[in-house]
């Protein structure tokens, strides 16, 4: 199953347009968090996580966009929506560098509470002739309650490839 995935996320490398163009995106991502915990870093599990992108062009070399999609952690899967707005310049033709802030509403399921995430992030990317973007998106994020109380303080290690078309 594995690599079916890998073959079918490198033949689709070759369909789609510039760097220059902005446009519609899909991005596929797998997200592993440390838990500051008592003033202790902790690992928790991992999850994939895909995306939806729109982004524009706004001054020579700097690019806008907003994204949704979903996460489904590893340990328990089920799906929490995720909403994001971003920037990124383009240093040179194959290396960029993006920003953005990242909202999830965790739903409550199996009876837990409803919990909402807030996170930072800060992306280099290489990109490809075709305008594909390797990216590790890194930062900092806090779980809240329902009632916007912070939780839990995390920091994500995050590769990601984003496919424009």
């Amino acid at each position: 199953m594995k690599n079916t995935l890998w073959v079918l996320l490198f033949a689709l490398v070759g369909f789609y347009s510039s760097p220059t163009q902005a446009g519609p995106s899909v991005s596929i991502a797998f997200g592993w968090p440390m838990v500051v915990s008592g003033g202790d870093w902790d690992s928790c599990s991992g999850s994939a996580r895909l995306g939806l992108g729109y982004s524009w062009n706004v001054a020579e070399n700097w690019k806008v966009g907003i994204a949704g999609g979903i996460k489904m952690p590893f340990n328990d899967p089920h799906f929490v929506p995720r909403i994001g707005i971003n920037a990124g310049y383009k240093l040179t033709d194959r290396f960029a560098l993006g920003v953005g802030l990242l909202y999830e509403f965790i739903p409550a399921y199996g009876g837990g509470e409803i919990k909402h995430f807030v996170g930072f992030g800060l992306s280099p990317t290489i990109l490809t002739k075709s305008g594909v973007g390797f990216s590790l998106v890194t930062g900092p994020g806090m779980v809240m309650d329902s009632s916007g109380s912070p939780q839990t303080g995390t920091w994500v290690i995050q590769p990601q490839i984003t496919l424009p078309f």
